[in-house]
């Protein structure tokens, strides 16, 4: 069996020969960083096929979201079960002869990799790709149901792999048209996190009580919450030599390195106080060589803050930035430290990838004791929680955020979150003065990598969810014809806009002054559409016209409902014969 669509047994036969996991592929990697994995000679998944669908100046960054889904992908396509991925990219990245349809990719050890366009979904639907599950790579969108609920018989588990969810445009934008939407026992919204978890549950429940009190509404979603953690490349990330790695970077030899790694910006993390606890710990250890790097791209604005206050510490010298580093560089980096440091402060902050890298490459982690930290980091073994403190102060900025933006009110709720500045340095000091605890922490922060965090294992949990997923939905019946309150009638609200209806009891004309059909006319249109064949059918479009042709009344006219029944065959259906009609009228190769 080769995988191909179509090839799969039942939702229940759990093996590779059976089961087919499709997916919409938005959050891609930047070709930079393609670029900087080949350099470490690592596997690519997805990369060797989407560098080719990427801009040519690779210039995109690189935020947590996309690497955190390239990461799951890559492990997916190593070491799921699965038969098959079937992905599905935006339809912008597979014209243009970027990428042949249904170009499949195969890689030795994982599935069968299959892409294709979104288009192909509206074109074909769902039957024909028979999927046993949908993934949903980009948290929770209301676009996999839909497809489930228009494009597809039977009904099949969706699981959305959520990230942060904290902007208060998704209570509308994702949960509220979920609840609305029908959902089943089989689907499932994976948390990276127990503390996520904990967080989505409220907001489900809180949304779903809302819209009981206030519109007499009884929905909720029917599925479950589950906790898979995220996963990072552990043959990427890892420890190696200390000192040569340093003179790669050009980094001090001798000095005890703490090292910072994420996005610069208080809507991340506020280092302003972490340069406090470092001035403290310079002064507090005058024979130690320190030096604190932070790394990662950010804000103009935020990074010229922090220069400042380093030149208003005296730091110069001892704290270095390290901007728009690449994966290479970054695992570098933290081969190259000696303490891993983050206090972060954000309600975005659902997991925390850059940790766990730090953690495969064996550096002690000293952290915020704040939401995913506290799921990845072992207090006392792997590194330490710093204990966080917030109370209930945000009645301000539950409204703010609808009229200055989500980064107002969440720079505002970090501004009120405490990461305790003492214990952040004590657990410093602690952990640079003692040798024999960071090699302790290191050996254990490496394999707790590789056993929770690794491709393998979260492959291998993803695995476990799907057959549990698949055997429920094996005896769920589809529940019917699809809920359409979302669904657009363009014409009931928008038709009036013309002066006449165009109808079926119309008679058409060829136009003498316009005998042949000339293909180079549909360029207008199909040069602006993402799907494969375009807005126009040419087949169609030929058809209609030999037909008003050839079957035409003696004054040369045929009724658009004849013209209809004659072409049939070639159409899904009367309206879009029509359409194609009226673009033969608007570029004048038929008449009134």
């Amino acid at each position: 069996m080769q995988g191909l669509p179509g090839t799969r047994l039942t939702n229940s036969d759990c093996n590779r020969q059976g089961r087919v996991i499709a997916a919409l592929l938005d959050a891609i990697p930047s070709r930079r960083m393609v670029r900087n994995r080949r350099r470490f000679g690592v596997r690519p998944f997805v990369q060797q096929v989407l560098a080719r669908l990427l801009g040519s100046d690779g210039s995109a960054t690189v935020r947590g979201r996309t690497v955190a889904v390239d990461y799951l992908l890559e492990a997916l396509g190593s070491y799921s079960q699965a038969s098959l991925l079937h992905l599905f990219v935006p339809p912008q990245m597979y014209s243009g002869g970027q990428f042949n349809r249904r170009d499949p990719s195969d890689f030795p050890d994982g599935p069968k990799i299959l892409f294709e366009s979104y288009g192909h979904l509206l074109d074909e639907g769902i039957d024909r790709v028979n999927p046993d599950l949908w993934l949903d790579l980009s948290g929770i969108t209301v676009r996999a149901v839909w497809l489930r609920e228009r494009l597809a018989s039977r009904v099949y588990p969706i699981v959305s792999v959520q990230h942060a969810f904290s902007i208060h445009t998704f209570i509308y934008d994702r949960l509220l048209r979920l609840l609305l939407a029908r959902t089943y026992e089989c689907d499932s919204i994976v948390c990276t996190s127990a503390t996520s978890k904990r967080a989505m549950d409220n907001l489900l429940l809180a949304v779903s009580h809302r819209l009981r009190s206030d519109f007499g509404l009884d929905v909720s979603f029917q599925g479950r919450t589950d906790v898979i953690p995220l996963c990072v490349n552990t043959d990427l990330f890892k420890p190696r030599e200390r000192i040569p790695t340093r003179r790669v970077l050009g980094l001090a030899t001798s000095a005890m390195i703490i090292l910072y790694v994420g996005y610069l910006s208080p809507l991340k993390a506020d280092l302003i106080p972490l340069l406090s606890v470092f001035r403290q710990l310079v002064l507090s250890h005058p024979r130690m060589n320190l030096q604190l790097v932070l790394g990662g791209t950010g804000q103009e604005r935020y990074v010229k803050q922090l220069l400042d206050e380093v030149n208003e510490l005296g730091l110069q010298g001892q704290v270095i930035v390290k901007r728009g580093i690449d994966d290479w560089t970054k695992a570098q980096l933290f081969s190259a430290a000696d303490i891993f440091v983050s206090p972060s402060d954000s309600i975005q902050e659902s997991f925390g990838l850059a940790l766990v890298e730090a953690m495969a490459s064996g550096l002690p982690q000293i952290v915020a004791d704040w939401d995913g930290y506290r799921s990845t980091v072992v207090h006392g073994r792997t590194g330490f929680l710093v204990p966080t403190y917030w109370g209930n102060c945000d009645e301000a900025y539950s409204t703010s955020g609808q009229v200055l933006g989500w980064e107002y009110d969440h720079l505002a709720l970090g501004q009120s979150v405490v990461v305790d500045t003492v214990e952040l340095y004590k657990n410093l000091s602690w952990l640079a003065e003692n040798d024999d605890l960071r090699q302790a922490m290191s050996t254990y922060s490496r394999d707790r990598a590789i056993r929770e965090f690794s491709y393998k294992h979260t492959a291998q949990c993803y695995d476990d969810l799907w057959t549990e997923l698949c055997h429920i939905s094996d005896g769920i019946e589809n529940a019917g014809p699809a809920r359409c309150f979302d669904k657009p009638t363009y014409f009931e609200v928008f038709g009036h806009y013309a002066s006449k209806t165009f109808d079926e009891s119309w008679t058409v004309y060829i136009n003498d002054e316009c005998t042949q059909f000339r293909p180079h006319l549909l360029r207008t249109a199909n040069r602006e559409s993402p799907w494969t064949n375009g807005l126009l059918n040419e087949l169609l479009l030929r058809s209609l016209i030999t037909a008003a042709r050839e079957s035409s009344g003696p004054d040369g006219g045929i009724e658009v409902e004849r013209l209809i029944s004659i072409t049939i065959g070639h159409a899904d259906c009367r309206g879009t014969i029509k359409r194609h009609i009226l673009w033969l009228l608007k570029y004048g190769i038929l008449r009134i």
